[in-house]
């Protein structure tokens, strides 16, 4: 085990797994579960003949391409029984491994899950996925902006999802020497109360388009004026000039991001989402017999009679959400460290939109939202959006290639 230092939103100190009172437990969901190298070959040397025997037949070289960095990570799978549960599962849904031989044969996926954790020049950053529901009610459902903690000493003796050095991967993007003060902004304005989430995305859609271009152009160090004048325009209300004075489409976005949510149905069988979206589709009345004006309408009264006043009392939810999201996958950056930062948050701001278009049509189907609700749907959309890693490249791809991968696209897809 390794000493460090460590920033951690303080709803991770508070969660502690539920085990088989899990209403979704993560060993019975049909994921790959990836088997760090140091473990694999563990299990590989076990003494205990019936466990050695269990190793052999369950546990697999993984023989997938990846990226050479990861290889480690993914050195081996788990494979699952014919039900898509870990076959290390219980009957009483407990793992087998932990105990029978022990925690310490725990791979890194087991030992971690829901936890993810990045390293930022030499400090742990760690967050939760919102694929677990009690993780997401821990994050989610507190009605104060979002804390971090910084902790002294804190143990961690696996490998990170992402390490971040902001003054070594400069070649790859410069603007990493102003990652803290990039971040923070980013953070500081989803916490502005004042605002709408949805202006709030839409003053960081502008930013982040306007930082991209300087890295593009080589303008680093130009950063920090950019940060300021923004932070400016917010103080003094010209950001509303800057909103609207991008055109738009004047159109409802309800046809271009149904269409990426069906769409999803060729990566993702997940029957929990797919019934969410079947629920959606019923409370719009989306059919081929409906006009698409009369779909449209009863999308934007479902919105305003359903969705608007839920945002009004609960709104802290979906921003907790992006909070966690902006924390856990370093935006605009990525776990990649991309310089496309416009891209990356994209992606981060359409999840957004798809989960807020879902939730105006089940609110007409249920006639009405609730927090729990949103919580399943937000633990559901995780599970079937980020373990699919082909969806939102190729969701992108759509959206490029009908002209909406820009400035005014994503603006007009948060309408």
């Amino acid at each position: 085990m390794t000493i460090y230092k460590a920033l951690i939103p303080h709803y991770v100190m508070e969660f502690k797994c539920i085990g088989s009172q899990c209403e979704r437990n993560c060993c019975a969901q049909g994921w790959k579960t990836d088997v760090d190298k140091e473990h694999f070959l563990k299990y590989k040397k076990i003494v205990n003949r019936e466990w050695k025997d269990k190793f052999q037949r369950y546990v697999k070289r993984n023989r997938q391409n990846v990226e050479k960095q990861f290889e480690n990570l993914f050195y081996g799978k788990i494979n699952l029984d014919e039900k898509g549960k870990c076959s290390f599962l219980s009957e009483n849904m407990l793992c087998t491994i932990q105990s029978e031989i022990g925690p310490r044969y725990l791979c890194r996926t087991c030992s971690i899950y829901p936890r993810e954790f990045i390293n930022v020049d030499g400090v742990l950053q760690c967050a939760l996925t919102t694929a677990c529901p009690e993780a997401a009610r821990k994050m989610l459902l507190n009605k104060d902006a979002m804390q971090f903690d910084f902790i002294d000493t804190y143990e961690y003796g696996w490998d990170f999802n992402c390490i971040v050095h902001t003054n070594k991967n400069l070649k790859f993007n410069g603007a990493l020497k102003y990652f803290y003060e990039i971040r923070n902004f980013i953070i500081d304005v989803l916490q502005l109360k004042n605002y709408s989430l949805d202006k709030r995305l839409t003053i960081l859609s502008i930013f982040v388009y306007d930082l991209e271009k300087l890295i593009k152009s080589l303008s680093i160090d130009a950063i920090p004026e950019l940060l300021q004048n923004t932070v400016s325009k917010i103080n003094n209300g010209e950001i509303d000039d800057a909103i609207n004075s991008i055109g738009v489409p004047s159109q409802v976005q309800l046809a271009d991001l149904n269409e990426i949510i069906q769409y999803n149905f060729t990566f993702v069988r997940q029957k929990q989402y797919m019934m969410y979206v079947s629920e959606f589709l019923t409370g719009i009345s989306y059919s081929k017999d409906v006009l698409f004006e009369v779909i449209e309408k009863n999308y934007i009264n479902s919105y305003d009679e359903y969705l608007k006043p839920f945002l009004n009392e609960y709104g802290y939810i979906l921003e907790n959400y992006m909070v966690n999201n902006a924390f856990k996958n370093v935006i605009p950056f990525g776990e990649t460290i991309s310089n496309n930062v416009f891209e990356e948050f994209y992606n981060f701001e359409l999840k957004y939109c798809i989960l807020k278009m879902l939730l105006t049509g089940i609110g007409a189907y249920r006639k009405g939202i609730t927090p729990e609700l949103v919580i399943d749907l937000i633990s559901v959309f995780t599970i079937s959006v980020d373990h699919s890693k082909v969806y939102m490249v190729e969701a992108l791809k759509k959206l490029k290639n009908k002209g909406l991968l820009n400035l005014e696209g994503l603006i007009y897809l948060l309408k």
